[in-house]
């Protein structure tokens, strides 16, 4: 069995200092500081933290790598198009709404989803249970 004292996430930006100013000032999330040289750690509440470092091979993925669960999606798309961000329609799991929302409403779920991306093009999610 794995032990462990804490998990977080890792994400592999092409400049960090970049990547930064986007989480803090498009976000509005706490940069705790540097945790080693090219690193910048954000906590995002409950305890919960990721850490943006410089990847000299950075390559954007093809799925989410980080997902914000929103009370009111709609809300939360309209602040991150205040700020500039724009939603990403192409790589969602299939057809959006005219402001890019995926509603995924069958017999077991309902669930609405925003992917928006950073400036190291990696996808971020948006995620509103119903």
């Amino acid at each position: 069995m794995l032990q462990y004292k804490k998990s977080f996430c890792v994400i592999g930006v092409a400049n960090v200092s970049e990547a930064e100013k986007f989480y803090r000032d498009k976000l509005g999330l706490v940069s705790k500081g540097e945790q080693w040289p090219g690193s910048q750690l954000f906590e995002i509440g409950d305890g919960k933290s990721f850490i943006l470092y410089n990847d000299k091979n950075h390559r954007p993925g093809t799925g989410a790598v980080l997902t914000f669960h929103v009370d009111d999606i709609d809300a939360a798309v309209d602040g991150l198009v205040a700020a500039g961000i724009g939603i990403d329609k192409e790589d969602a799991a299939g057809p959006t709404d005219a402001r890019g929302i995926l509603h995924i409403h069958n017999e077991s779920v309902r669930l609405n989803v925003a992917l928006f991306k950073d400036p190291s093009g990696n996808i971020l999610s948006l995620l509103q249970f119903e």
